[in-house]
């Protein structure tokens, strides 16, 4: 198989992939209890004008309707309106993101950036104090919920030292960097923590695996160490699993947003779903749902690609 074929069925399988999710997500919001025109109109509105409201917002046509027409928007790229306060799901999605996607894309990068270099470093230090320590470290993160790490990381540098924000956003957003930044700084660091604790377990493991191969015992044969023959022969065989744990651990970055700036009080993406959710503004929880989901399933298209110019094998099969 080609490569551009395989990018194709790759990328078929996610288009296909989101339409079903939507669906489901369609499906399951329709089940949860409550009804927006009763909580639009209060609880001492009449049953006359609950279901004069629910025609008007075209809640009284089958499911299978509704879907159909949220589905030939969404493919246009309208996501509708929220029901409550009427304005742009897009639109509201656009100004939420302005602190969700700062906080997922740092916090993915950095995580990357730390959890490569100190796994491989705690393969090579396998069985030595250095490399005990760090692999216990590194364990200990992973058993350590992300919202406890955030409230310790608010009670030192926020509570104690006063050197920090201990949650909000500025109100004029990123026009206010130098504030935008500083309230961001202990969410990062509180995400970067819980993630790469995972990566850096991953990297291990994957480098240990590559370095008690044959063909890099073969090239230690002609002299060279450890290092330069994993750096040389063995690097790329490495990061394959890594690559593949990355692009789910970016996925979960997106829920762990969610409860990270609820610790924080950050109006993203993650706090206008919860509050959604409550009030059952259907239209902004399905629009805020599939475009979560859109992420992930372009994570992993990215990710699929990524592995198979890594590994050319894949894409044979």
């Amino acid at each position: 198989m080609s490569f551009a074929r395989y990018v194709l069925r790759r990328f078929t399988l996610a288009l296909v992939s989101l339409v079903v999710a939507s669906a489901l997500i369609f499906a399951m919001l329709r089940l949860l209890p409550g009804d927006i025109a009763e909580t639009k109109l209060g609880v001492g509105a009449t049953p006359e004008a609950v279901a004069q409201l629910r025609e008007e917002l075209g809640l009284n046509r089958s499911a299978v309707a509704q879907y159909g027409e949220w589905l030939t928007n969404a493919a246009t790229g309208d996501l509708g309106k929220s029901l409550i306060s009427e304005v742009s799901v897009s639109s509201e999605l656009a100004s939420k993101s302005q602190v969700t996607l700062p906080l997922v894309l740092t916090s993915a990068l950095l995580s990357l950036i730390l959890a490569l270099p100190l796994g491989l470093f705690a393969a090579l230090r396998n069985r030595r104090p250095d490399g005990t320590a760090l692999s216990i470290t590194s364990q200990l993160g992973m058993a350590i919920p992300s919202f406890w790490v955030g409230v310790i990381l608010i009670t030192i540098f926020a509570v104690n030292r006063e050197l920090l924000p201990a949650g909000g956003f500025p109100e004029g957003g990123w026009s206010e960097t130098p504030e935008a930044v500083r309230s961001l700084i202990l969410p990062i660091a509180t995400l970067t923590i819980a993630q790469s604790a995972v990566l850096i377990r991953f990297a291990r493991s994957s480098a240990l695996e590559t370095l008690n191969q044959d063909f890099l015992r073969t090239a230690r044969a002609t002299g060279l160490t450890r290092i330069q023959a994993l750096r040389i022969h063995g690097l790329r065989s490495a990061l394959i699993p890594v690559v593949s744990v990355l692009g789910i651990q970016v996925s979960t970055l997106i829920v762990g947003a969610i409860v990270v700036e609820s610790v924080f009080a950050l109006p993203g993406i993650g706090q206008m779903l919860l509050q959604d959710v409550a009030i059952r503004d259907f239209n902004k929880v399905m629009g805020t749902l599939v475009v979560a989901m859109g992420v992930v399933f372009v994570v992993s298209f990215i990710t699929d690609l990524i592995i198979g110019l890594l590994d050319p094998r894949t894409v044979k099969r």
